[in-house]
């Protein structure tokens, strides 16, 4: 079988593009999501405080793979959804091992909604959303919120 110099240059071209999407894929899938971390505080009506060490997800795809593929989360730790506007937000659990308890903040950091999420390995997955416009998302272990009694009244305090 003999190759024509034009078939070579066809061959070597695909032979790159296919190692080039190749290296891209295992890129995105190794992303280390909101590996910058941060103490936060909620802080209940009654003067009750809870700190917690969350990774920060601020850009659009630590958002979007936010604590996928996870297969535990250390108790009081989480992952706090930075936004830069107060919208109605959604969040779903693609390809999330674990449940999850999701609190939603305002701007002013003022509690919104409080849900709690199921794994989802499916599609599509079903959608968590706030109950008004939020600003900030905290997922933390299933009942961790609820154990704590997060709710009206509470507060989200974070250093700048």
């Amino acid at each position: 079988m003999t190759f024509s110099h034009q078939n070579i240059v066809i061959l070597v071209l695909i032979v790159f593009f296919v190692v080039f999407l190749a290296v891209s894929v295992l890129r995105i899938s190794s992303v280390e999501v909101g590996t910058m971390t941060r103490k936060i505080r909620l802080l209940g009506p009654a003067g009750e405080r809870v700190t917690l060490s969350v990774e920060i997800a601020d850009d659009s795809m630590e958002r979007q793979i936010g604590l996928m593929h996870r297969e535990s989360l250390p108790a009081g730790t989480g992952m706090l959804f930075l936004f830069d506007a107060q919208m109605p937000l959604s969040f779903w659990m693609k390809n999330t091992l674990i449940p999850l308890d999701i609190l939603f903040f305002d701007q002013s950091g003022r509690f919104v909604s409080r849900a709690s999420m199921e794994p989802c390995a499916g599609d599509p997955c079903p959608t968590t959303p706030s109950a008004a416009a939020t600003r900030y998302a905290l997922e933390v272990n299933r009942a961790e919120a609820k154990t704590a009694d997060v709710g009206e009244g509470w507060t989200l305090e974070m250093d700048n």
